[in-house]
């Protein structure tokens, strides 16, 4: 038997061994993979409204995190997580946890980061011992990671400067429907993304990026009667991050927009990049352009569902007088998991929905009527996540939920 051969099966046998190991030892599969880790749990004492928790002694970098309360209801008028490199995360609106309620994913970055506290300010609702438990999603790379010793002792709990040049980074900012998207390449230098009608009129737009950084040089909208506005950005974007908002004619549908940027020689990535919008004025009204297309169904809220645990999508919704009697909800891009529909109306009352139901691209979910209607609804809740597991999603990125009304 020659050499080749003999040094062929040793190899073979020395994986087929390891394999077998990993076997018979799940926990070092698990070992390897990305992995969501309770990093602080601390009591929020009634007689205060703010906290800062220092997360400095904690080990690793983290790519995302997630907020849950145990005990009571809290509403939180701020949430900002502070890294070591002196950026930041702030949620944008006020929101409220009950009993055992978790945020959505907050502020994922793949590569991690360090972080050094949580500042939040707070109003418990209900409950005499409510705690917070912050949790941390880390990567198999990310809990052997050291901190540089330059980053231990950054003071970033006070909040960096606007931008002032494209060398300083964006705050990620939330809020608005999910209009449009496309993944690019950047083996050009523009890209045009079109804009479905049936989506609204919309006072004002921003560019948000996800996957991969982007330096966006300008944007045009082009409206469906033909008439263009170019807006200069001249910014780099990280991903995560977006633009601030950019007011726009609401009195006209977008067709498309046509996005310039910094191509990427010899790179062979993509970064998704989102079209967020406001609608315009008085499109929820009954007297609106809003009820007047779709068969009577008005888009209240569109978001990207992630795939790391179940998000909990808190959207607001615009001013209006007369109520919506159905709700439903469309899915597009990839299957979802559908966990809970919660419906806050304008007097503070409730319906809240449980579903536990797959929805695949291209259908939906309801209508679904509600009570004592016509009812002025104030917000929605919509908890759900992308299903990794779908042959007949469209690429590899998340799905796209939509929360429709009518009346």
């Amino acid at each position: 038997m020659g050499l080749n051969v003999m040094l062929a099966r040793i190899c073979f046998y020395v994986f087929a061994f390891c394999l077998v190991a990993l076997s018979l030892n799940p926990q070092a599969w698990a070992a390897r993979g990305d992995r969501w880790t309770q990093v602080s749990e601390v009591p929020l004492d009634t007689s205060q409204s703010s906290t800062l928790i220092d997360l400095r002694a904690l080990s690793g970098s983290f790519m995302a995190f997630r907020m849950r309360v145990v005990g009571g209801t809290v509403k939180f008028n701020e949430l900002k997580l502070n890294y070591s490199d002196g950026s930041f995360y702030a949620a944008d609106q006020a929101f409220e946890l009950r009993n055992g309620e978790s945020t959505k994913v907050l502020d994922f970055f793949r590569r991690g980061r360090f972080i050094n506290s949580v500042r939040l300010s707070y109003v418990v609702v209900q409950g005499t011992e409510p705690r917070v438990q912050i949790h941390g999603l880390q990567s198999w790379r990310g809990r052997r990671a050291q901190r540089p010793a330059g980053e231990q002792y950054v003071k970033s709990d006070e909040a960096p400067p606007l931008p002032t040049s494209t060398t300083q980074v964006l705050p990620q900012a939330t809020g608005g429907l999910l209009v449009a998207s496309k993944y690019v390449t950047f083996h050009g230098d523009h890209d045009k993304i079109k804009v479905a009608k049936e989506m609204g009129k919309f006072g004002r737009v921003r560019i948000q990026v996800r996957d991969e950084d982007v330096y966006l040089n300008s944007f045009k909208i082009v409206y469906a009667d033909g008439t263009e506005n170019t807006h200069k950005i001249d910014l780099h974007i990280p991903e995560g991050r977006t633009t601030d908002w950019v007011d726009i004619d609401g009195a006209r549908f977008i067709d498309h927009l046509e996005l310039s940027y910094r191509k990427k020689p010899g790179f062979e990535g993509h970064a998704r990049i989102e079209v967020m919008g406001e609608h315009a004025e008085g499109w929820l009204s009954e007297t609106g352009e809003g009820g007047k297309f779709n068969d009577g169904w008005i888009l209240l809220g569109a978001q990207s569902a992630g795939f790391v645990g179940f998000d909990t999508d808190i959207i607001p919704v615009g001013e209006h007088v007369s109520g919506f009697k159905e709700i439903r909800v469309v899915v597009r891009d990839r299957a979802i998991t559908l966990n809970q529909l919660r419906v806050v109306y304008g007097n503070g009352d409730e319906d809240i929905i449980p579903v536990r139901t797959r929805i695949d691209a291209g259908g939906a979910f309801g209508p679904v009527d509600l009570r004592h209607a016509p009812r002025r609804i104030k917000e929605i809740q919509a908890r759900y996540r992308s299903r990794f597991i779908d042959q007949a999603a469209r690429g590899k990125g998340a799905a796209v939920v939509e929360v429709w009304a009518r009346r």
